[in-house]
């Protein structure tokens, strides 16, 4: 909320620095004598709030209470040139010691909103502005002056961090790049494996010399290849080894670099010579890319020495489960190894086999997985299969009986999210080419609607369109299993029957379904549905008034109100034209509709007068 104040424009009067110099002299006293890591990471992100270029402003009018101003761009010029002049200020605070002469500075982490900061103002110089107007001459000469100064002050803690070092080297490559902005801005010396470990030559990594050519020639150090770091980390041994790889993630952190090193641990894994020792200094210094590089090396080169209890307790270690399930479902084979994992799997890692379906064949490995206890492993290993989608490994007609029973089983809603979209796939073939399988499973989760009470439309969103592409039989079963249900929402009515005259008189005939209950089918359907069912209705005693009144219902609309009444008039005074058994539904639905025009036209009068 403070920080808010810091940039806000007032419709009267616009920005004040006086608003900036107040929050200031707060913010540095607090920090005087609060200078803890928590204590530093609130300060300088209200520092950056503070001397933001930005400034924003909503307002409302009082002639129009129905309209909001929104408002945000550049501060004025003047006020940015008092803001640089406060600068020095904090650029005191940043190396003072604390009340009781403790060296308390600023932690790396800290300094992140600050090189932000800097960059905000830089780009200003650049000419980049938010709002509408782009600024002028003199706010971007303030930018670069500001921005110089801000990354003045900040260099010497910047460059005590390498992964700082890297993230403002980096900043300053992007404007340089640009249009030359930070060319007089210091360079800062970049540590040469973190670039590499950072992510700088992923695009070169196949060869040493490629990324060497990659970098600029003027560097004394170019970044090493990621295969290079990988060599130089895997030489110094099991213990040396996971220690650097750790420091350059975590300077990788600061750089801005979210992989954590997962392309230099997957190189590392053939160049580990002894990855039980490995593994085991991985743990201990919880290490999870490594453990897991080490673990699938293991697993590759000596399975059968690999202790049970030792996967146990990484499976129990939140840090490490999901690598070690990763590298057992990443290979082809069952071993005791894979049995004793994939045994150990429980329905909250399900998310771990999202990418099952990039299996070049069926393995061992998805066969188990098809056939495990939890019906959601099954359900997303059955998912990962070619069938009724281009991608995945071929089904064995072998496999099929275990598939079928998992796809019966298959809750969408408990699949990963990638593993949801292959099953709506999967369900729109399944209604065209297998309808008794689709009838199975979505029986099963009716009994389930059944047991809660009431239906609610099933996951993944939209699979009941696929109830409209099932033969008349399996239809008519599922339509007597529905009818009866509450339900919250639309009705599977609506695709069960459809425009199918001859199954809603066969319902209505043996008496499975009433006529009130046959009325949903007809919601908010201005189609072929009400033109098709709405004689079936009207023959067997419903009203044309309720007939009308519940084609006219709408789910969400846009605009005005009397605007969808009038389109409904429209709508019904053509269909008694087109469909003359249905003269009056529509002579029912144009009176219910005027009648609501008039109501909604007063409304809207009423409310334009009083400005709502």
């Amino acid at each position: 909320m403070l920080s808010d104040l810091a940039g806000i424009i007032d419709p009267d009067f616009g920005t004040e620095i006086e608003i900036r110099r107040l929050l200031l002299r707060s913010a540095l006293d607090w920090l005087r004598a609060h200078r803890e890591p928590s204590h530093w990471a609130v300060a300088t992100e209200m520092l950056a709030s503070i001397f933001t270029v930005e400034v924003s402003g909503n307002w409302t009018d009082p002639g129009a209470p129905n309209t909001v101003t929104l408002s945000r761009g550049i501060d004025r010029a003047e006020n940015l040139a008092q803001l640089i002049s406060l600068w020095e200020q904090v650029a005191a605070v940043l190396d003072a010691e604390d009340e009781l002469e403790r060296p308390c500075g600023c932690p790396p982490s800290a300094l992140v909103p600050l090189l932000d900061l800097a960059l905000t103002w830089l780009r200003l110089g650049e000419g980049h502005a938010t709002g509408h107007a782009g600024p002028t001459d003199e706010q971007k000469r303030l930018g670069v002056e500001g921005g110089g100064r801000i990354l003045a002050t900040l260099y010497p803690l910047l460059q005590a961090s390498p992964g700082l070092a890297l993230r403002a080297q980096r900043m300053l490559d992007s404007l340089r790049e640009r249009d030359g902005t930070g060319r007089e801005l210091p360079s800062f010396n970049v540590d040469p494996d973190l670039e590499a470990f950072a992510g700088r030559g992923w695009w070169s990594h196949l060869d040493a010399a490629d990324a060497a050519d990659a970098a600029d020639a003027a560097e004394p150090d170019p970044p090493l290849s990621v295969e290079a770091l990988a060599q130089k980390i895997a030489e110094l041994g099991p213990y040396d080894g996971v220690a650097r790889f750790g420091e350059l993630a975590e300077q990788s952190a600061l750089a801005g670099d979210q992989s954590g090193g997962i392309w230099v641990a997957d190189q590392m894994a053939p160049l580990l010579s002894d990855p039980s020792a490995w593994y085991e200094a991985a743990a201990t210094s919880g290490n999870p890319l490594l453990l897991r590089s080490a673990l699938g090396q293991w697993l590759k080169t000596d399975p059968t020495t690999v202790p049970r209890d030792i996967l146990a307790r990484s499976l129990d270690n939140p840090d490490f489960r999901s690598g070690v399930i990763s590298v057992v479902l990443g290979r082809a084979e069952i071993d005791e190894s894979a049995e004793f994992v994939i045994a150990a799997m429980r329905k909250e890692d399900v998310g771990l086999l999202d990418s099952l379906f990039v299996h070049d064949e069926p393995d061992e490995v998805l066969q188990r997985l098809l056939l495990h206890p939890i019906a959601a492993i099954a359900s997303s290993a059955a998912v990962s299969f070619a069938v009724g989608q281009r991608h995945g490994p071929s089904l064995p007609e072998v496999w099929r009986p275990a598939w079928r029973e998992a796809v019966q089983h298959m809750r969408v809603e408990d699949l990963p999210q990638h593993s949801q979209w292959r099953a709506g796939q999967l369900l729109g073939h399944l209604a065209e080419s297998d309808p008794d399988l689709f009838e199975a499973w979505f029986t099963e989760r009716l009994d389930e609607m059944t047991d809660r009470g009431f239906f609610t439309p099933l996951e993944p969103r939209g699979c009941e369109a696929h109830l409209a592409s099932l033969p008349q039989t399996h239809r008519y079963r599922l339509a007597i299993r529905c009818a009866g249900l509450p339900r919250i929402g639309p009705s599977p009515l609506i695709q069960l029957v459809g425009p199918d005259r001859d199954l809603a008189e066969r319902l209505l005939r043996e008496g499975e379904v009433t006529a009130d209950r046959l009325l949903e089918a007809l919601s908010g359907q201005r189609n072929e549905i009400l033109e098709s069912l709405g004689p079936v209705l009207l023959d067997h005693g419903v009203p044309a008034a309720h007939i009308a009144a519940t084609a006219a219902w709408y789910d969400t609309w846009w605009g005005s109100a009397s605007t969808r009444h009038q389109e409904l008039i429209d709508y019904f005074t053509t269909l008694s034209t087109r469909v003359p058994a249905l003269t009056a539904v529509a002579a029912a639905g144009r009176a219910q509709q005027e009648s609501l025009l008039r109501e909604a036209v007063q409304k809207e009068r009423a409310e334009r007068v009083r400005g709502d």
